[in-house]
């Protein structure tokens, strides 16, 4: 077997496997892997009072995507995925010995609610299943969605400001935040980041190959968090963007999990949870066109993909909340 696709099947099984509690036991995940559009509308009308649309990917797709792999396989440094995995296993360090001793299931208390926000995939599929999902474990659950929207462009919508105008309490158990997608691209930069970076007034970019764009990113990341901390949520749990179809913008897309993760670490009430998984079924066409896990621009979910991402993940949402003990295969995997 080829030592890039041998590094990309054992990424996806340590983050299905290890990180992720659903692993490849459920019927809908052992379908064989996939690669090809998926079927659904790209664009979906405004549902719930929610803004919805479709942006454009960060890097377009090639002519042949088969051979795009092959290139993007060699040309993908292993560095950023073992950094990632490298992260996600130190977070779950964190949660075992913050939740190891909790050893039965505690049902949501009366009044508790759960916050989704995000960028257009919560206004969508992802967020309208995810509200439904904790809706029938009790919590009182509702969702913000913004589309094209993440921590790169404040100067297109700042969430920093949008935060204040959300029901966010004590009485909050937990808030999601799922952004990132749109991230890949130059970060503008407010006054005050401009004058501490000693920045001319008109040089307001910092772009996504320049050094400091990790750093300034990390730390959006962690702020918004610490916000929300502070406005009185028990925690508030990031969740990386799911695989994409397109391989140009998952390469790119390595970097923003990475740092969303190291950006919830060091805040006051952060997790991370992940939804990887998918890379390997949506290079499989056949399996993708009987079950397509993504819209036909290959990134946002279908109503089934957001359901398989639900499975992969509830039981490390839940407990990140109390709600459930930690999967046994975590403790198994990431004890000192």
């Amino acid at each position: 077997m080829n030592r890039n696709v041998r590094r990309i099947l054992r990424t996806t099984l340590v983050a299905t496997g290890v990180l992720c509690a659903a692993g490849w036991t459920s019927s809908a995940q052992a379908a064989p892997p996939s690669s090809r559009l998926a079927e659904g509308a790209a664009k979906r009308a405004a549902h719930g009072g929610h803004r919805v649309s479709v942006g454009h990917p960060t890097a377009a797709p090639g002519r042949n995507a088969r051979s795009d792999l092959v290139r993007e396989l060699r040309a993908a440094p292993a560095d950023d995925q073992d950094a990632t995995d490298a992260a996600f296993l130190a977070l779950e360090r964190d949660l075992v010995s913050q939740w190891g001793s909790r050893s039965a299931a505690s049902r949501p208390q009366r009044g508790d609610r759960f916050l989704i926000v995000g960028s257009s995939s919560v206004a969508g599929n992802l967020g309208r299943l995810m509200v439904r999902r904790l809706q029938e474990v009790g919590f009182e659950a509702s969702r913000f969605g913004m589309s094209a929207t993440g921590f790169s462009r404040p100067d297109y919508y700042d969430w920093m400001a949008a935060l204040d105008k959300l029901p966010i309490d004590n009485h909050v158990a937990g808030v999601l935040v799922y952004m990132g997608v749109n991230d890949p691209q130059g970060i503008w930069l407010w006054p005050a980041e401009r004058a501490a970076m000693h920045r001319k007034g008109r040089d307001k970019w910092v772009r996504f190959h320049e050094p400091e764009w990790p750093g300034i990113y990390m730390k959006r990341v962690t702020a918004l968090i610490d916000k929300i901390c502070d406005r009185g949520a028990r925690r508030v749990i990031i969740m990386p963007p799911a695989d994409v179809r397109w391989l140009a913008l998952d390469r790119r897309l390595r970097r923003v999990r990475r740092l969303q993760i190291l950006g919830a670490r060091a805040s006051k009430c952060g997790a991370a949870v992940s939804p990887a998984g998918d890379q390997l079924y949506l290079l499989d066409r056949a399996a993708e066109r009987r079950e397509p896990r993504r819209l036909k621009d290959g990134y946002h979910l279908s109503t089934h993909g957001a359901e398989v991402v639900w499975q992969r993940v509830r039981r490390h949402l839940l407990h990140s909340v109390g709600g459930l003990p930690l999967p046994s295969t975590v403790v198994a995997n990431v004890s000192p």
